[in-house]
């Protein structure tokens, strides 16, 4: 719920301007991540859909 994201709301404005831009650059990272392997799904779907429509 909302208490563990309190405290690590709490814990990161604790940790100062050090911890920030690396959480930052993690929810990025991971933000990416999934964005390419939903493109690449999305591919991924496109072929077998022609695959499935060629017979």
């Amino acid at each position: 719920g909302v208490l563990p994201l309190a405290g690590l709301g709490a814990w990161v404005a604790g940790a100062g301007p050090v911890v920030l831009p690396l959480v930052i650059a993690c929810f990025g990272l991971v933000a990416w991540g999934l964005h390419r392997r939903r493109a690449r799904a999305d591919c991924g779907e496109t072929k077998i859909h022609k695959e499935g429509v060629k017979p």
